[in-house]
């Protein structure tokens, strides 16, 4: 719980920064769900980094795919689900993004209530002859023994 704190309070003090840039990040935004969208569409995933036909022959027949796309894929895009759910999706960002504040407040709430609940769980447990452990300490791969370690080959 200790670091879900830590990772809100890093938020709340970058979200000041972060916001004055919302106009680049919607617009890297929007190629990713058009291309989410399209993949729910057809099942394949788009390329969107600009428009890359691809042309193959088959004999006399031309094959064409956009962006990875073929005939078969090309049609089963509806071009008016594909503008509402970006829209949608977009906007939903937009309100999230915006909202980040009053979420990492909301979220510090649950947070509190949640090491408020174990705290009385453990001091209940002890009340009744439970003993808290220690924590497992694992070395980190700096430490001096990790690096001094060998593996030991236990006979068969």
């Amino acid at each position: 719980m200790d670091d879900a704190s830590i990772a809100d309070g890093a938020a709340a003090v970058r979200y000041p920064m972060a916001i004055t840039s919302m106009l680049d990040s919607v617009k890297q935004m929007v190629p990713i769900y058009v291309a989410d969208i399209i993949e729910e569409q057809t099942g394949k995933r788009p390329v969107m980094t600009g428009f890359k036909p691809d042309v193959s022959l088959d004999g006399t027949d031309v094959k064409i795919t956009i962006n990875g796309l073929g005939k078969d894929d090309l049609g089963k895009i509806s071009i008016g689900e594909l503008t509402t759910q970006t829209i949608g999706r977009t906007k939903d960002w937009v309100v999230h993004t915006l909202g980040l504040l009053p979420a990492i407040s909301a979220t510090k709430d649950h947070l509190n209530f949640e090491q408020d609940t174990l705290d009385a769980m453990l001091d209940g447990f002890a009340k009744n002859g439970w003993k808290r452990l220690d924590a497992v300490q694992i070395p980190m791969a700096a430490d001096p023994k990790v690096a001094a370690a060998t593996a030991k080959i236990r006979p068969t």
